[in-house]
């Protein structure tokens, strides 16, 4: 993340997303992260930036386990917007990849919240909704997204709000 944001602008955010956080731990939710990234490119941030104390290595849904789960199944794309990566984040890999083989989707009760930042991250959502797996929606306004789709996505049932900075959450 360094080489994409000044320290401060981290520091700033950082600040507020910590406190975030832990309010949501407080409030009975399990973090998870679910990014397009490998493993190797998230977990070294996650743990500079002092968020290990939030997120584990078992919390994380990556682009390795797309790919895994791809040469697996032989199914190609399941990188988001596919259902694959939100629904692995929530049942966990071996029943994600379970569903991608015809399983029916575990009874699941508890409330799921994704929070994300550009189309594919709604899109995403929406197919894992499609799929059964009900899950709501948090965007977080970005310049990987535009104010159209942010119109819409607000105006979506699954949506609970559109904020300005991870920490609003």
């Amino acid at each position: 993340l360094g080489w994409r944001f000044d320290r401060e602008v981290l520091r700033e955010a950082l600040d507020a997303t910590c406190p975030a956080f832990g309010a949501c731990i407080d409030a009975g939710y399990e973090l998870r992260v679910c990014t397009g990234r490998h493993r190797e490119e998230i977990e070294l941030p996650i743990r500079r930036l002092g968020l290990d104390r939030f997120l584990g290595s078992e919390q994380l849904t990556c682009a390795d386990d797309v790919d895994l789960a791809e040469r697996s199944t032989g199914q190609h794309p399941l990188g988001k917007p596919h259902w694959f990566s939100p629904a692995c984040s929530a049942l966990g890999y071996e029943r994600a990849v379970a569903v991608l083989e015809g399983a029916e989707i575990p009874d699941r009760p508890d409330a799921r919240v994704y929070v994300g930042d550009a189309a594919a991250d709604y899109r995403a959502v929406l197919a894992t909704n499609g799929l059964g797996l009900p899950m709501r929606y948090v965007h977080v306004r970005s310049g990987a997204s535009w104010n159209e789709l942010e119109r819409t996505i607000a105006l979506d049932p699954i949506c609970l709000a559109v904020v300005d900075h991870l920490g609003e959450v």
